[in-house]
């Protein structure tokens, strides 16, 4: 009987012998080619919309340049460039073609835009060349925006919105410029987008009230005026009516590159060229302080930018 269970574990060693002899070269094959599918030279394109004036531009540039900075000690990615939807140079395609001439075998693609909108959801695809609408490219030609044919395959991340990023940096900005968080209320101004209302209302909102709970402050809202165009028939009437409730109001823009202190200088220069220099603010009794600082100016954009384009190489 012994010597019976003996031959059995005998035949059954050299059957395992045999499966392990045809398997372990298969294994190590497939786990060559992964390794091999893998990018070895990833690169990533920041892609932001871009402005006709350089000072809008500028600032965009600095963040990329950051980003490269951290990059070196990390060495997450084999090149980094900085792009533009419109109205300006390199453009997508520009940026894409650089990351090629520096053999980059593929390309991760961050949209520096603050929420999903038209911008996010079809013009950036459009001119990664992603999506193909006739109407979208008639569009962004028209607009001098190219359409790139990318030789390596690209990944294209999430907007601003996703994730605390938005959340800290109105937090931070909030707390830097409170005194008396019992009389004081927080309002949040944004480009926003009609077409995508109800997924831009749910960041704010997010926002405001991570804000003031971080913050000890019990009054919030929000109002979107684009870049400006519809501050007085939007973000005014949230203004004053946080003003109504309490003494202070602390006013933080959720932009790119701008600011509240931007916005409002700028729609102040505009009502004084079209009411004449005697024109006087409805704010100007009131104690209101806009916020000086843009998502380009903190710090931590630019960690951001790194660890989400990093989190797709994995």
């Amino acid at each position: 009987m012994i010597k019976q269970t003996l031959n059995r574990m005998g035949q059954c060693a050299c059957m395992v012998a045999m499966f392990l002899a045809m398997v372990v070269p298969c294994l190590a094959q497939n786990a060559e080619s992964n390794e091999t599918g893998k990018s070895k030279r990833p690169g990533l394109l920041i892609l932001s919309h871009g402005a006709p004036a350089p000072q809008w531009n500028e600032p965009v540039n600095a963040l990329v340049e950051r980003v490269r900075k951290q990059n070196e000690g990390k060495k997450i990615f084999h090149a980094i460039e900085g792009a533009f939807l419109e109205f300006t140079q390199p453009d997508a395609m520009a940026g894409i073609e650089k990351l090629e001439v520096a053999g980059c075998d593929r390309i991760i693609v961050v949209p520096l835009f603050i929420a999903p909108s038209s911008h996010s959801l079809f013009d950036v695809p459009a001119v990664l060349g992603l999506y193909s609408s006739p109407e979208i490219r008639l569009t962004l030609e028209e607009e001098g925006a190219r359409v790139a044919q990318p030789k390596v395959s690209l990944t294209l991340t999430q907007t601003l919105s996703e994730g605390d990023l938005l959340d800290n940096f109105a937090r931070d900005e909030v707390c830097s410029l409170s005194k008396d968080p019992t009389n004081e209320a927080v309002v949040l101004i944004a480009h926003g987008c009609r077409d995508h209302h109800s997924l831009v209302e749910n960041m704010t909102r997010r926002v405001a009230t991570y804000c003031c709970g971080q913050c000890d402050i019990d009054y919030a809202d929000w109002a979107y005026c684009a870049m400006g165009q519809t501050f007085w028939e939007e973000a005014a009437g949230a203004i004053a009516q946080a003003a109504e409730h309490k003494g202070r109001i602390l006013v933080v823009g959720l932009y790119v590159s701008s600011s509240a202190e931007r916005i409002y200088g700028r729609v102040m220069k505009e009502a004084e060229r079209l009411m004449g220099a005697d024109f006087k603010s409805p704010f100007e009794d009131m104690d209101i302080v806009f916020s000086n600082k843009g998502l380009v100016d903190y710090p931590a954009t630019a960690d951001w930018l790194l660890k989400t384009a990093g989190e797709t190489l994995r």
